[in-house]
């Protein structure tokens, strides 16, 4: 081979590796556009469900959802701007409604629902409006104030009545309590051309409806109408149940309200050490009332349990953790039981023996329960004294076995004054 010919080749090489080093480094960056394609969240979604203006306001009422948690919180906001004017209120996820006044009459306006994602603020919905002298009445807004249970609506209402056409001015709201009902309204009087009024007593995880009348000489007439949703809130609650020497005991009631799927935890820290974690699945055979256990404890030690709830807000999108239980809780200290039961012509013969250092079970007792019925229904039950001994104390009765299909039998021993220091012997279940 040449020398010349070898060069050539060599020089043919050389590119060669060149080409193969850029089409490598054009690898890579394309899979890591692709990788970065597929970590962008999904974009929230806002939508402007109603906008109006008036003489020199304009109402809003929103929607934002954020199912990929995409949106800071912080830079959510509804904004009124033009070329000479600009407004903005920081809103929350979900639903809201509000108002702008004191602005220029006859004057076109942006209302628009900015978010950023990190990326700069995002128009996620808007719309033009333009103010303009209107006759009749709107409904600005509302906030809530109160609690969960018992919420408050405060509602702003405006009447422009410069002909006095209208004889009287009333609000109406109103809710169902259950989908296939007819709606049950309340009224109130508005007595001037701009109001706030509370609206009370709306139990109702659902949306209710809120309009306007105004009666004039031909009849009533719908001025404005608004539906609110109330703000989402899980009902699920758990409770410390029992305690004794090795176990917990928690209720779970569930949400029962909401046609939304819901995940329990539990978590038990000891000395902040998290020793035991483990979901609980609502049983729908149980019912409203779900009995969770803790076992394998240490007797007079000290826990720390934790209940939590996951689930999708409905209203948001967003995936939500709340705490729906946090408490310390000790351990009895140790204490044996011999327990017996035989079944002899119909009546059960119990008997019970127990060993208790610290004397925290003063009371046996039985309850018979019947369970035709969506809830347990209380049939018989009684309690008694023990008998003390040297070193332990003994206490024997019978139970009569009921005269019904489904039955419960629960016998177990408790304190007198403490409810909670509670041990279950027998939780039998006849169908």
């Amino acid at each position: 081979m040449s020398r010349r010919q070898k060069d050539k080749n060599e020089s043919l090489r050389r590119q060669y590796e060149i080409i193969k080093t850029w089409m490598s480094s054009f690898v890579v960056t394309a899979v890591a556009a692709v990788a970065a394609v597929t970590l962008i969240p999904a974009s929230p979604k806002a939508s402007i469900i109603k906008a109006e203006a008036l003489t020199s306001e304009i109402t809003y009422q929103v929607s934002v959802t954020d199912q990929d948690h995409a949106l800071d919180l912080e830079t959510l906001f509804v904004v009124l701007e033009n070329q000479l004017e600009y407004y903005e209120v920081p809103i929350s996820l979900g639903e809201s409604a509000g108002y702008f006044d004191e602005l220029t009459p006859n004057t076109e306006y942006r209302l628009s629902v900015y978010g950023s994602k990190g990326f700069g603020q995002e128009r996620l919905d808007t719309v033009v409006l333009r103010t303009e002298e209107t006759v009749g009445g709107a409904i600005l807004g509302y906030q809530v104030t109160g609690d969960s249970f018992d919420p408050i609506y405060t509602i702003d209402v405006k009447i422009h009545d410069p002909e006095s056409i209208y004889q009287q001015v009333i609000l109406y709201y109103g809710f169902t309590w259950e989908p296939e009902m007819p709606i049950q309204y309340q009224e109130i009087l508005i007595t001037g051309s701009f109001q706030s009024v509370e609206l009370m007593q709306v139990f109702t995880s659902n949306p209710f409806h809120v309009y306007l009348e105004g009666i004039t000489s031909e009849g009533p007439l719908l001025l404005d109408e608004m539906w609110i949703t109330p703000e989402f809130n899980l009902s699920a609650s758990l409770y410390l149940d029992r305690i004794n020497h090795t176990e917990f005991y928690l209720s779970l009631y569930p949400d029962s309200y909401n046609d939304i799927d819901v995940i329990y935890q539990i978590e038990v820290y000891q000395n902040n050490r998290l020793i035991h974690d483990f979901d609980v699945i609502p049983d729908q055979v149980m019912g409203f009332y779900q009995e969770v256990p803790i076992s394998g404890l240490q007797g007079n030690t000290t826990y720390t349990i934790i209940g939590k709830a996951y689930y999708i807000n409905p209203q948001t999108l967003r995936e939500e953790t709340i705490i729906i239980y946090e408490d310390e809780v000790t351990t009895l200290e140790s204490y044996t039981i011999d327990f017996s039961i035989v079944e002899v012509d119909g009546f059960l013969e119990v008997m019970i023996t127990v060993v208790d250092p610290n004397h925290y079970f003063q009371i046996p007792y039985y309850d018979v329960f019947e369970l035709n019925g969506d809830h347990p229904m209380y049939l018989d039950g009684d309690i008694f004294d023990f008998t003390p001994s040297l070193n332990s104390k003994s206490v024997s009765f019978t139970i009569p076995i009921p005269a019904v299909d489904n039955y419960q039998i629960t016998i177990g021993i408790r304190n007198q004054q403490n409810y909670l220091i509670r041990h279950i012997l027998y939780d039998d279940i006849h169908e």
